[in-house]
């Protein structure tokens, strides 16, 4: 489905399950048209959504925050103004928008009496024009799924899985590794 722009129609759908938990600890951002939230559009950019999910532990808190926060905090920072390319840009505004949310978040909990000790992993979606950017932390996955042409005229399309993250979990040797790099613990 094409909208007059020319740029397919961007749907988002979300179903959440609370599993064992006493409360959900989980939350998701859906916005196909993310530009009213936005103060300037780049030049030549006509369209902007964005797609969150956040998985908490420990609580709510984390999640909630994020949900509520790193969009809007994305909004505050997306480039705007005449640029020819607004990959790097975008993929700048993204890592300082984690990190931003990230430390406002930690400054709120640790002000807290007793302390917060919530966590939530994020795993975000920019769709700028045509142009897919994905963020994630933590082991929440974004995969993109999509129907390939049948090998035969006429025969079963098949379905074909990318994945479009990296999961961060201390149980693979690379990330722990990482942890330990900087100083943390496992």
């Amino acid at each position: 489905v094409c909208c007059a722009s020319g740029l397919p129609v961007l749907r988002g759908y979300v179903a959440a399950r609370r599993g064992e938990r006493d409360e959900m600890q989980d939350a998701h951002v859906l916005l196909p048209d993310m530009s009213g939230c936005l103060a300037a559009l780049p030049a030549h950019v006509r369209r902007v959504s964005y797609f969150a999910v956040f998985d908490g532990h420990g609580g709510a808190r984390a999640s909630q925050f994020a949900a509520e926060n790193l969009h809007q905090i994305l909004a505050k920072k997306f480039p705007s103004g005449e640029m020819d390319n607004v990959d790097k840009p975008l993929r700048r505004c993204l890592l300082d928008t984690f990190r931003q949310t990230d430390e406002d978040f930690l400054r709120k909990a640790s002000s807290q009496k007793p302390a917060w000790k919530d966590g939530s992993t994020a795993t975000c979606l920019l769709v700028v024009d045509d142009v897919a950017y994905v963020a994630n932390l933590g082991d929440s996955r974004a995969v993109l799924c999509r129907m390939e042409a049948p090998v035969e005229a006429g025969g079963p399309k098949k379905r074909a899985t990318l994945a479009l993250s990296k999961e961060h979990n201390p149980t693979i040797y690379e990330e722990r590794m990482r942890i330990q790099r900087a100083g943390g613990t496992v």
